[in-house]
């Protein structure tokens, strides 16, 4: 199953943006996952799985860290039975901690070109037409200023869309280099 289908149902409803205004064209579905499954000119999407798969790594930490401003009562973690020990997780205070060090890290990374982007893409939900109406830029210029920057994000994540390595790799073998099994007349006893 692909990240887009894993995560479809994660962003729901709540992909609205700013002023009451669909985050995509579908107003179900964020605006990151909305550039994933349109297709360009060459029949592949918007944006390819790793810079999708950034995006949604920084959608995560940005919302484990606490960073963005919450507009009602948030009651998801109220009463919750946890039946896992409390040595093989951290606490939510220290998971906001270190998810907000992951962000830091990675804004400091893709550096202040980006990052208000990608917050606002990632974060607040909003499409590319609102980035591109409060920025006053021109039409489709945000789509460009994005993929560079999730682009970027991937690449800091060590993520990509294509796996590299050794065209040809040897086998492993517990025996030095040239080393030749010997032969012996001996049965086997």
């Amino acid at each position: 199953m692909s990240v887009a289908k894993r995560t479809q149902g994660a962003v729901g409803a709540g992909a609205k943006a700013k002023g009451g205004l669909s985050a995509g064209p579908r107003g179900d579905e964020s605006p990151l996952l909305w550039m994933h499954r349109r297709k360009g000119a060459g029949g592949e999407g918007m944006i390819g799985d790793a810079a999708f798969a950034a995006g949604e790594r920084l959608r995560n930490d940005l919302t484990i860290a606490g960073i963005l401003p919450k507009v009602t009562m948030d009651w998801s973690n109220a009463a919750r039975v946890d039946r896992s020990s409390a040595q093989d997780r951290l606490n939510p205070t220290e998971m906001a901690i270190a998810a907000r060090q992951r962000v830091d890290a990675a804004m400091r990374m893709v550096g202040p070109e980006f990052s208000g982007h990608l917050v606002d893409l990632c974060g607040f939900g909003k499409g590319l037409e609102l980035i591109e109406r409060e920025r006053r830029w021109p039409a489709r210029s945000a789509k460009v200023v994005v993929k560079l920057a999730l682009a970027s994000l991937a690449r800091h994540y060590g993520l990509d869309d294509v796996a590299v390595g050794r065209s040809r790799s040897r086998p492993a073998s517990w025996r030095a280099e040239g080393a030749r099994p010997r032969v012996t007349d001996a049965p086997f006893s």
